[in-house]
């Protein structure tokens, strides 16, 4: 039974999204009928009541009445107040970060500077546009979005000075073991788009199948979907919470879309977090679970305004620079919280902030380690691996290669009850099938 539920949710997913891309989210099935309360859209969303949406009209009305209740205010995705800008506004559909700016940095700067002195002095749009929002989310905690302790606006705010001061205090190239200082030209392979030798669009969407048929920077359409598929977690809600990550991917990699990527990827996450509400409403997702990844991609999309314009001019090399901590800006940036609403859909459990701190800085130092090479190529300071060098680099990364082990270890420790008991879950299931 439990499999057909999963299979029927996904169907009904992917028919809202079709809706949702379509004009029938507007003007419903037929104007005379009344608009469905919201105790009866939830109770739709149960799953002994989910195959009745697997008419498009029903499912059409269902829409159309979602977003009513939505403008007056009657539902909300992150808070318990309507948002009141754009910057906490999940449904909007109008993310976009690019800013209209023709500066080229913030370089050099002055050893020991801090933010208010740094920000007094910038032309820098970009940069302006992060603190605007993280101003702005920041001033609507508790109304518009809560992150249940582990995403803040005290670390939000940290998180934008650690990466707007990223290019400060930095440090002469570092030694190598034998003594000699380190080269500074390194070389890695890139990963943004390049027509001669990646695979054509069309055979990538087949092997790769996904709502938009795009490609995306490789494979950063994929992250989300690898990270929320491989588990117990029902088929439809796994899908809803990967594509529901698409601001963040916009955040990261919207230079690199057209205007009809960037607009599909914009409707499709927003019609991603609309069915995960009405999910949550029918109890298939807790309010924690909610809440949370709505705060995290509220809080990713002020930090998704930050460019480094000065990335042209800055040395290139392994070299160090200001850096206060390995998940300051981490924290939230890694954007590993869509890959944990699955595994807590499925185990029950939820992270406390230590918990998830922990596990931050275990997929950060492996992320940060692996990028390490190709983030020195192309100069991308925000990589803490690469801001933490100091003095002899072979000792360091020795150091760091050590720390990251004890981290992932513990992480794997902490968490070895919850796999036992998703492995006891997943042999009871299989049992009863």
């Amino acid at each position: 039974m439990a499999t057909d539920h999963q299979s029927l949710r996904l169907r009904v997913y992917l028919l809202w999204v079709d809706i949702w891309l379509s004009e029938d989210r507007f003007k419903g099935p037929c104007p005379t009928l009344p608009i469905q309360p919201v105790d009866e859209l939830a109770k739709l969303f149960q799953d002994e009541n989910l195959s009745q949406l697997l008419c498009r009209d029903r499912l059409s009305r269902v829409a159309f009445s979602f977003l009513h209740h939505v403008r007056v205010g009657n539902l909300t995705v992150a808070g318990i107040c309507a948002p009141t800008c754009e910057d906490t506004d999940l449904l909007s559909e109008a993310y976009n970060p690019r800013s209209e700016c023709c500066c080229d940095g913030d370089y050099p700067l002055a050893d020991g500077v801090d933010l208010q002195r740094f920000l007094s002095q910038s032309d820098c749009k970009a940069i302006r546009n992060t603190m605007l929002a993280v101003a702005k989310v920041n001033a609507r905690i508790g109304r518009e979005w809560s992150g249940n302790g582990i995403f803040t606006p005290e670390k939000l705010f940290k998180a934008a000075e650690e990466l707007v001061l990223a290019n400060a205090d930095s440090l002469p190239a570092p030694i190598t073991c034998y003594g000699e200082p380190m080269l500074a030209n390194v070389q890695a392979p890139d990963r943004r788009p390049d027509p001669p030798i990646d695979t054509d669009v069309s055979v990538f969407c087949e092997l790769y199948p996904t709502v938009e048929q795009i490609k995306l920077c490789v494979d950063a359409k994929y992250f989300f979907a690898m990270a929320c598929g491989a588990g117990r977690c029902d088929e439809g809600l796994a899908r809803a919470i990967a594509d529901s990550g698409n601001d963040i991917l916009i955040g990261d990699y919207c230079e690199a879309a057209d205007e009809t990527t960037l607009r599909k990827l914009q409707r499709t996450g927003a019609a991603a977090l609309a069915f995960l509400k009405l999910c949550n409403m029918a109890g298939a997702i807790t309010d924690w679970q909610l809440g949370t990844l709505g705060a995290g991609i509220i809080q990713f999309r002020a930090l998704g305004y930050y460019r480094d314009h000065a990335q042209g001019r800055i040395p290139g090399g392994l070299y160090g620079s200001r850096m206060t901590g390995n998940i300051v800006h981490r924290h939230i940036d890694i954007a590993i919280f869509n890959g944990i609403i699955p595994a807590s859909v499925a185990t029950g459990e939820e992270l406390n902030e230590v918990q998830y701190n922990r596990l931050a800085e275990a997929c950060s130092l492996i992320n940060d380690l692996i990028d390490l090479r190709s983030d020195a190529m192309r100069r991308m300071r925000e990589n803490t691996v690469l801001r933490g060098i100091r003095r002899n680099i072979c000792e360091y990364l020795n150091r760091l290669l050590g720390h990251c082990l004890q981290v992932v270890s513990l992480v794997g420790r902490a968490y070895s009850k919850h796999v036992r008991r998703w492995i006891d879950y997943s042999m009871s299931t299989e049992t009863s099938h």
